[in-house]
Order: C-alpha cells, then sequence, then structure tokens
C-alpha cells in the first residue's frame, strides 16, 4: 500500500516568496541613486538668502535694441545720456535657485524701472560646487517679457551662467559678459 504523498509546502505570497530579481535590482539601484545624491550634493549649497547686483545692458545708439552684457556697436554705453542695467536677484533656497533680471536706469544717480524695455528674465536652476569658495549657476529661461527673440521666435538667452566666488557678506559674480560683479544679500 502506498503512503500518501507527502504535502507540498505552500508559500504565502506575501512574505515567502522568493523574490524577482528585477525588483531587487530596481530596489538597489534606487537606494544607490539617493546614496550617491547625498553623497556628491553634501556640502554644495550655497548659503540661503536673496543676492542682488546690477548687469550693464547695452543700448544700440539709436535706441532700438538692448542687449544684456556688453557689445560693441561703435557706441560706448556710457556715452549715452543715461545708463541701463538689469537689476539681478539670486534667489538661493537649498540646492535651487531663481533668477530674476529687471530691467533699470540710473540717470544722475536715481534709479528707474522700466515697463518694458530693456526685457524681465526669469530663470530656475541649480549650482555646482568648484571648491570650498567657488560655485557654479545655471538658470533656464522660464519666463520672458518684452524680451528680444531670434527670427524663429526663440528667445535669446535662454540660459543664464554665472560664476559665484563667496566672500564673507558679500559674492564677487562673473557672467559671460562682465566679471567681477558685487552681489550683497538682502
Amino acid at each position: 500500500m502506498n503512503s500518501p504523498p507527502a504535502a507540498i509546502p505552500v508559500r504565502c505570497r506575501q512574505c515567502c516568496e522568493m523574490p524577482n530579481p528585477k525588483t531587487v535590482d530596481l530596489k538597489h539601484t534606487i537606494a544607490l541613486f539617493f546614496l550617491l545624491n547625498s553623497f556628491f550634493s553634501f556640502g554644495q549649497k550655497l548659503p540661503t538668502g536673496e543676492y542682488k547686483g546690477l548687469e550693464i545692458i547695452t543700448v544700440t545708439p539709436n535706441k532700438t535694441a538692448y542687449w544684456p552684457g556688453i557689445y560693441n556697436f561703435g557706441s560706448k554705453p556710457d556715452s549715452l545720456e543715461e545708463k541701463w542695467y538689469h537689476e539681478v536677484s539670486i534667489l538661493v533656497k537649498d540646492s535651487s535657485l531663481t533668477i530674476e533680471k529687471k530691467p533699470i536706469t540710473i540717470k544722475d544717480g536715481l534709479k528707474s524701472y522700466s515697463d518694458s524695455t530693456g526685457g524681465f528674465y526669469s530663470y530656475k536652476g541649480n549650482m555646482f560646487k568648484v571648491n570650498d569658495t567657488t560655485f557654479n549657476l545655471r538658470g533656464d529661461l522660464v519666463d520672458c517679457k518684452y524680451c528680444p527673440h531670434t527670427a524663429t521666435a526663440t528667445p535669446r538667452y535662454v540660459r543664464a551662467f554665472y560664476v559665484i566666488h563667496l566672500k564673507n557678506d558679500y559674492w564677487i559674480v562673473d557672467t559671460p559678459f562682465e566679471k567681477g560683479l558685487l552681489f550683497k544679500k538682502e
């Protein structure tokens, strides 16, 4: 007489099932990503706050174009009766940043805000640590009012680049157009 077959153990699906190798790899990949991200971002933050400074805007002699940065149109910007600038505000919060550029004029020591001329640029971006006192900032254009466009309607200056040199309570900032700009914490 044959004995009944031994009972085949039944595994519950919640705790005893063998893990799927794809699931294990995905879990390890996600854990590794967060570990590396926290390792590389540790100590890579600028001090939180809002920093403001001025970037020159070059105005063509006939006052038909206003360009961020310094260009040579055959006339020095200083020869015009008023100087145009972008008042740049860089807001740093944790590891993200927002850059706002508002056009202003300075004439006889008085600052005036523009309604439309010069363009209003808004960027969102991130920072990269170069060393303990130097950071590279890169912002991508998210909004632009009254800004010059190319023939294909793409706004000019879709990216903003800054090199920040930290000092005690201020920054020395380099842009692609100007070097040694002073930015102070507000």
